[in-house]
């Protein structure tokens, strides 16, 4: 079967949309803007739609594939790519933030999907949608302490959340990959004889998306990276000594987003919040303040530091997260 250059280009907006997706967690995360990424559910709809279509695109790409018969050897060799991109992301991630690495992210999901998915692959179209159905309802009603276990939760039939940076479990997270190929299933006879089959960028701008698109997996290992790093510096150029370290950035975070909240200015924000973190340190709360157990003469020691780190940023409103 040919590779048609529609899904290439498709493929491509998935990875533009993903990138924007990061780019926001960067520069939320490193204080040069304040977009709540990890809270807003606009955004969190946002990285599932873009998840989503990654898994949709691969359940097709596995139809179009090896629908008139199995390519093992190009299987084995993409399935070896695919696991070996999602443990470099395991590995880099548990070195860079091991309170949050990545388990399970979505490199992770579209391997086991693609191992998954070969049960389907030659069952009638109508049998993968229901597959995809069930999968996707299967959290909501199978979801029980039985599946708690770290080493099961990439199932995502836990009753924890687990604390990561990406996790597509296999429940729901298959359901994308199953809709995706049956909907190759159904349409591909008559796709493959359209214009659309034979379509071919000619503008420069879908040339670009299909290239990204034949290239996914690499661009994807690298832009992250390399975005991170470059507005990294962009930090500590525009804000000296303005990084936040892995200990401190849920209460800085939730500073930032109150203080923010009303009127601060970025800079001025992360700053007073950076400043109120090493005063609490200083003082001996910071633990209490963390699990939020207060004693009356703690309070009084944390409306001190509130007031010292705010006279040295006037720009800051004063917020207690």
């Amino acid at each position: 079967m040919p590779r048609f250059a529609v899904l290439d280009v498709a493929r491509g907006f998935a990875l533009a949309a993903m990138v924007i997706f990061h780019c926001a967690f960067d520069l939320d995360t490193l204080g040069l803007a304040t977009l709540d990424v990890g809270g807003d559910p606009r955004w969190r709809w946002f990285a599932r739609l873009i998840a989503g279509s990654f898994l949709a695109l691969s359940g097709m790409s596995l139809v179009i594939a090896h629908i008139k018969g199995m390519r093992w050897n190009a299987y084995f060799r993409r399935l070896a790519m695919l696991a070996g991109a999602a443990l470099l992301v395991t590995l880099a991630t548990w070195y860079g933030m091991p309170r949050e690495f990545i388990f399970f992210g979505i490199l992770h999901s579209i391997t086991v999907a693609s191992i998954i998915g070969l049960v389907f692959l030659h069952l009638p179209w109508p049998v993968t949608l229901i597959g995809a159905i069930l999968v996707l309802l299967a959290p909501e009603f199978i979801a029980v302490p039985l599946f708690d276990p770290p080493w099961l939760r990439f199932l995502g039939l836990s009753t924890i959340t687990p604390a990561t940076l990406d996790f597509e479990p296999v429940f729901p997270w298959l359901s994308p990959f199953l809709a995706g190929m049956a909907i190759a299933q159904l349409g591909l006879p008559r796709f493959a004889k359209s214009s659309a089959a034979a379509w071919r960028p000619k503008d420069a701008l879908f040339r670009a998306f299909g290239f990204a698109g034949r290239h996914s997996l690499a661009i994807y290992l690298v832009h992250q990276p390399v975005m991170f790093g470059t507005l990294s510096l962009v930090a500590q150029l525009t804000m000296p000594g303005a990084s936040v370290s892995e200990e401190d950035r849920p209460f800085v975070d939730a500073c930032r987003s109150v203080c923010a909240s009303r009127g601060g200015e970025q800079a001025d924000c992360l700053s007073y919040c950076l400043c109120t973190s090493g005063e609490l340190k200083k003082a001996g709360i910071w633990e209490s303040v963390l699990a939020e157990r207060l004693t009356p003469q703690e309070r009084e020691r944390l409306g001190t530091s509130m007031q010292i780190c705010a006279k040295g940023n006037p720009g800051a409103e004063i917020a207690k997260p």
